[in-house]
This record gives structure tokens, C-alpha cells and sequence, in this order.
């Protein structure tokens, strides 16, 4: 079938269309056996499965461990060489830590009864995903890689301290970009695990997102009160505490400078998270995709170039918008690929050639001037035969006659990764207790902003 994961899942009634459709109930522990033995056989075979995903040496090779949908894929199969995914079955298979579930409970809102057990309902969506990519494996187009593993909880949760409210979590360019985008609300609880978010006032509990991020996924933070605290026996420096959350709010001036501290906490690990998709997009030898304009533009400002004045980069932009067939299905559309994709395959030759040579120049005012030229080059002779197939492909098949467009933004890194300098780290412990600094890399790296767009050109939310 083109993948080990998909052998094994043909072979497992995970697959089966009775469990999928919830026509048969296997008991919730026939369940966690059997995605605990998938977990297994990941792990078992982790080295191999990044070796397949990595053996594309092209710009146009992606990475996404951000959640995506199969309309998002038939965007990008014709333009993309091979997509490779986080595995959404395998972030499903790891398990909360002591300290994370104690954690959890300790917060301003209770959790459910049933925090902890598998959701199948959500298990089924994954799966169904999953299956609905096959002729997408079998093409050798899509791939999966169990890279939530490095964000997993670890077994213990460290603490850390601060005394300038963490404004040195990360650098200060890159810390803006995130406190203009946050959006802090106040929360208030309604019993039974029930919330409700109000306009931001003094209380024991807060919620950040931040405006941009994929999904724009919330952070819930709570104000607890030390009681007491004790060295513990035959230790320097580690201390058992009692924490309470009191029901009275605090004063003002506290709670705005515990709003500061959380808003760069969340920061720190919102670009953490970040940082961990473009590391991983580095192993599987690809280029990092993402439909954030947030994080997109967060990577922009961070990446730095080692021959560059700090806070500069020398990136590259291409921004062209490429035309889409609608109403394909996923096998239709990998046939069309397959066979009909000659105009296609070129034009995503011209690209990844385009791409490839800007990386060899450091000058900024070259690399633009040649950035404009492969632009009007690809626009003129390439996406022009696109065109032309595109047009003789919905006379072919019958397919829509309104085509749809997607907007691609590359940015390209001429002289290497450094996320953070290395003075940066030193000045923040917080920051490199998590972050890697690293001076010398095979692969420069590359990175994608895809947007699904409208009739008028207008991005679609």
C-alpha cells in the first residue's frame, strides 16, 4: 500500500469500515489495546518510517504538523511534490503525565470526569482521515511521521522564575509579533466545568490566544496562592508547596503583571511549539508548510542569518496565486497527477530550481532582483501550460468551470538556521532550556504560507 502504517492499519479493524462507522462497539479497552499496539509499532519502527519520508531532496517537499483536511491536500497535489504529515493516530496514543494531570486539576476550571480516557469519537475522525489519504499513500504523495512524540509530556514539569515577568523568554522582535496578536480574556467559572469568557478584569483565571494561529487555540491560565513550602529532607534545592485558589481576585497591580508574565509564557510556547515543526521539517528533509499567518510571519522575523546585522533576515519572498481543479476526489485527482501531469511536474521543476538557486545568494538586493525574475519567468511560460492543462482538463473531466486559486508565499533562508543568536541565549535561560541554538545545518530551509482563496482574491478564513 505504499506505507508500513498503512499495512499494519489494513490489518487492524481500526480500518474496517464497521468500526469506522460505528456499526460494531469493540469494548474502550479492545480500543486502547489496539492503538496502544499501533504506538508500539511506530516506536519499533520510528527510525525507518523518517528514512521513507525524507528520501525527497526537493523545496517542494513539505512538512505540516499542523491539522489539515483533504480539501487542503487536492490544493497542493498538484503544485507540491510530496507532503509530510504528523500522524494523527499517534498523538492520540500518548499519555498525560502524573504532573500534567495534576496540574490540570489544580486549575481554575475542574476538568471532566472522564479527562484521561480515549476519545473515540475523535480516535474515528483521525482514521477516517487517514483512509480517505490512501490513494494519496499508494502515490507516494503523502507520508506520516509520529513527530508529536517530541512535544509529549515530559515526566516531570520544571518551574521556572522571573524577575522581569519572563520578557526575555524570547527575543524582543519576536515577542512583539505575539503580545500585538494576543487577546486575553477574563474567565469565569460556571460550575460543572462550565465557563464563560468576559472582558478582561481582575480574577483567578485568564485565557490567551493569540490572533493568527492556527486554529487560534486558547491558553488557560490560573492564579493559585503558595500556602507553605518545604526543602524536602536530603535535598539543596528541591521543595514540596500547597497551592490554593483563593475566590476573592487579586489586586489589580498583581493581576496585570501576572497577565504580563502569562501573555510571554504563552509566547514562549506558542514559538516553542513552532520551533519544534521547523526543527522537525530539517529531519524529514523538507520544506516547513504552514496556514498561519502568525507563525509564518514569527519565523520570518526569527530566523537570522549568521552574516546579517541582528533582527535582519535574507529572505526571499515568491507570492503567485496558482490555479485549482474543483470537484476531484482524491483518486481522480492523484490519476490526473500520475498521468496527465507533465505541465504540472514542470512547473514544480522550474520552482524547486527557482528556490534552490536563491539559496546560494547572500546579497539581499541580488537575491530580490532574481526572486522578480523567476517570478515573471514561472508566470509567463510555466503557469502559463498550467493554465492550458488546467483548461483542457475540465473539458476532459467535467469538472467545475469556476477554478478555484490558492496564494503561495515562500520564504527562502539564504545563509543558515539560527533562530536564536547566541548572545540572545545567554541572557535567557528560559528560552534555551527548550531551544536549541545551532550554528551549522545540511539543509537550509525553506517555508510556506498556503491561503485558499476566493473568486474575488480574497483569503478565505
Amino acid at each position: 500500500m505504499g506505507s508500513q502504517l498503512y499495512d499494519f492499519l489494513s490489518d487492524s479493524f481500526l480500518f474496517s469500515n464497521d468500526f469506522l462507522d460505528n456499526a460494531v462497539t469493540e469494548s474502550l479497552s479492545e480500543v486502547q489495546r489496539e492503538i496502544e499496539r499501533y504506538r508500539e509499532f511506530c516506536l519499533e519502527n520510528e527510525r525507518q518510517l523518517y528514512v521513507d519520508a525524507a528520501v525527497e531532496d526537493s523545496s517542494l517537499t513539505l512538512y505540516c504538523a499542523e491539522e489539515i483536511s483533504v480539501p487542503d491536500l487536492l490544493q497542493a497535489a498538484l503544485y507540491v511534490k510530496r507532503y509530510i504529515l504528523q500522524d494523527p493516530l499517534f498523538e492520540l496514543t500518548a499519555k498525560r503525565s502524573e504532573a500534567g494531570k495534576t496540574l490540570t486539576k489544580a486549575g481554575f476550571v475542574e476538568p471532566p470526569s472522564t479527562d484521561g480516557e480515549l476519545d473515540v469519537a475523535r480516535l474515528r475522525r483521525a482514521l477516517k482521515f487517514m483512509k480517505a489519504l490512501t490513494p494519496m499513500i499508494a502515490g507516494n504523495f503523502v507520508k506520516f511521521v509520529p513527530s508529536s512524540k517530541a512535544m509529549e509530556d515530559s515526566e516531570e514539569i520544571p518551574i521556572y522564575a522571573s524577575d522581569n515577568y519572563f520578557e526575555d523568554a524570547l527575543p524582543s522582535e519576536v515577542l512583539r509579533k505575539y503580545k500585538e496578536a494576543a487577546s486575553v480574556s477574563a474567565v469565569v467559572s460556571l460550575g460543572e466545568g462550565r465557563i464563560r469568557f468576559e472582558p478582561l478584569r481582575p480574577t483567578r483565571g485568564i485565557s490567551i490566544r493569540f490572533r493568527g494561529d492556527v486554529g487560534e487555540t486558547r491558553s488557560m491560565y490560573s492564579l493559585h496562592k503558595i500556602e507553605n513550602t518545604q526543602l524536602k529532607d536530603g535535598t539543596e534545592n528541591e521543595f514540596t508547596f500547597t497551592l490554593s485558589l483563593p475566590e476573592t481576585p487579586p489586586d489589580r497591580e498583581h493581576f496585570l503583571a501576572w497577565v504580563r508574565q502569562s501573555v510571554n509564557l504563552a509566547a514562549r510556547n506558542r514559538f516553542r511549539e513552532t520551533y519544534e515543526h521547523a526543527e522537525m521539517a530539517m529531519r524529514v528533509n523538507a520544506a516547513l508548510s504552514t496556514r498561519s499567518q502568525l507563525r509564518f510571519d514569527v519565523l520570518r522575523t526569527a530566523i537570522e542569518p549568521s552574516t546579517s546585522r541582528a533582527l535582519h533576515t535574507a529572505n526571499t519572498f515568491l507570492n503567485m496565486d496558482l490555479p485549482l481543479l474543483t470537484d476531484l476526489d482524491v483518486e481522480n485527482l492523484m490519476r490526473v497527477r500520475e498521468e496527465d501531469g507533465e505541465a504540472f511536474a514542470n512547473f514544480r521543476f522550474a520552482l524547486d530550481q527557482k528556490l534552490s538557486s536563491l539559496r546560494e545568494v547572500s546579497d539581499m538586493q541580488t537575491a530580490k532582483r532574481m526572486a522578480e525574475e523567476a517570478l515573471q519567468e514561472l508566470a509567463e511560460v510555466q503557469l502559463h501550460d498550467v493554465r492550458q492543462k488546467i483548461s483542457s482538463l475540465r473539458e476532459k473531466m467535467g469538472v467545475a468551470t469556476v477554478i478555484s486559486v490558492v496564494s503561495l508565499a515562500a520564504a527562502v533562508q539564504n545563509q543558515g538556521w539560527g533562530l536564536l543568536s547566541a548572545a540572545t541565549l545567554a541572557a535567557a535561560p528560559i528560552a534555551s532550556a527548550y531551544l536549541d541554538y545551532r550554528k551549522d545545518v545540511k539543509r537550509h530551509p525553506a517555508f510556506f504560507l498556503w491561503s485558499a482563496l476566493g473568486k474575488n482574491g480574497k483569503k478565505r478564513r
